[in-house]
This record gives C-alpha cells, structure tokens and sequence, in this order.
C-alpha cells in the first residue's frame, strides 16, 4: 500500500512539472512534429538520467543530499524565472497586440526546455525508484513515458478544443507561471528549517488521508463551479446586450 502511494505522489510530481512544457507546446506556434520531439526529448532524459543513476550507485544519495543543500540557488533561479517569463510574456502580448507578430516559435523555448527544477525533479523521482528496487530502464519508461504522454494529450487537447485564441495567449499563461514561480521563492525559504530537524515518518491509516483529500477535491469543484458560473454570467450579459440592441 505504502509504495504504490509513493508511486503515485512521484507520478503526481513528474506530471505537474510537464505541465509546464505542455502549455508551452500547445499554446505555441509549434508543428505537431515539433511537440512530438519536445516529448520525445524529455523521454529521452529520463532514459537518460535512470540508466545513470543505476550506474553511479551508492554515489547517488550523496548527489541527492547535495541537491537538498542547494535550495537557496534554486529559489534564486525560480526568481530569475519568473523575470524572464513575465519579460518575454509581456513582448509576446505586445508584439502581437501592436504589430500582428507571432513570435511564439520562440518565446515558447523558455516553457518547453527543461530547467534545472524540472531537471532535478526527474532525477529525484528516478532516484527514489530505483532505489525502491525497480529496475532502471523500467523507471526511465516510467518517467520518461509520463512526461511524454502528459506533452502530447495536454498540448494536442489545447489545439482540438482551441483554447488558443491568439499568439497572446502564451504570453498570459507565461505570466501565470511565473507568479507560480515567485510564490515557489517566496514560500521555500520557510521550509528550509524543517531540513534540520529530527523527523520520524509513521505509517498513516486511510481514515486520516480522506478528509483532507476530499477538502481538497471539494475545493477544485467548488472553484471550477464558481469560473462556470460567471463563464454563463458573461454570456447570459452579452445575449442581453445584443436583445436590447434589437
């Protein structure tokens, strides 16, 4: 029970890190050719990483311990991030607002390329796998295949249900990651302490998970109920507006 859950919290993580890259191919300019090889590659890093994990051995919990040690230079990095997608989102919106420009093809990179958080996060979760006894090439299939699937579903349901509108859409989901970003940098340094502290981790019952679970999911439904309801407000406004003008 406990490492099919820590199975699915790794899963959980690597797919929130690709959502990243998926919205960056599919709010771009990008072929589907294109958005098969940005899948392809993140395939292949995990491939990649697995199979040298399982080569360096027991050098990787000291690699690990490294990177735990190392929270400051990513939460600078997250700051820079968060500079860098709000400047090249603003010039996205801007040169398609003024000069009708699609420049997506290349602004989208920031998004589709790995950076080192995402890096680092698929060498953890390859890491606690092969350390929980699975084989490497199976992780790197694992890992890799989530990253490629979650790419190619989202940035393809993006484009079938045409949530983008305009070259100016990128811009406004690059913005909306980095706020994610800044509040990464703001909430992370409060957490460094618990890094030296004595923690016991105990086995918790099913009965302690579900409540918490279902505030959770009932806050998604009541979230999403809330964005349907002004969605229909917006609409029942402009069909009025367009009754009266007749």
């Amino acid at each position: 029970m406990l490492s099919n859950l820590i199975l699915v919290g790794v899963m959980l993580g690597v797919v929130k890190f690709s959502v990243k890259a998926s919205l960056g191919c599919g709010f771009s300019s990008l072929e589907r050719r294109g958005i098969l090889a940005v899948a392809s590659a993140y395939l292949g890093i995990a491939l990649a990483m697995s199979t040298s994990i399982a080569i360096m051995g027991e050098a990787v919990e000291g690699i690990i311990n490294t990177a735990l040690g190392s929270t400051p230079v990513f939460v600078v990095f997250q700051a820079i991030m968060a500079a860098l997608l709000v400047s090249l989102g603003l010039y996205t919106i801007k040169k398609w607002t003024h000069d009708k420009r699609d420049i997506t093809g290349k602004t989208s990179l920031l998004m589709m390329l790995p950076c080192p958080v995402c890096l680092l996060a698929i060498f953890m979760a390859c890491s606690s796998l092969i350390i929980g006894g699975m084989g490497s090439i199976k992780v790197g299939l694992l890992v890799g295949g989530v990253f490629f699937a979650s790419i190619m579903i989202i940035s393809l349901a993006i484009r079938g249900f045409g949530l983008r509108k305009s070259p100016s859409s990128l811009g406004t989901v690059m913005i909306s990651f980095a706020l994610l970003y800044i509040l990464s940098a703001v909430l992370v340094p409060a957490y460094l302490p618990v890094s030296e502290m004595s923690i016991t981790v105990e086995g918790s019952s099913v009965s302690d998970v579900i409540p918490g679970s279902l505030f959770m999911v009932g806050t998604i439904l009541v979230g999403f109920g809330i964005g349907k309801i002004r969605k229909w407000g917006l609409r029942l406004g402009r069909l009025t507006k367009v009754g009266g003008g007749m």
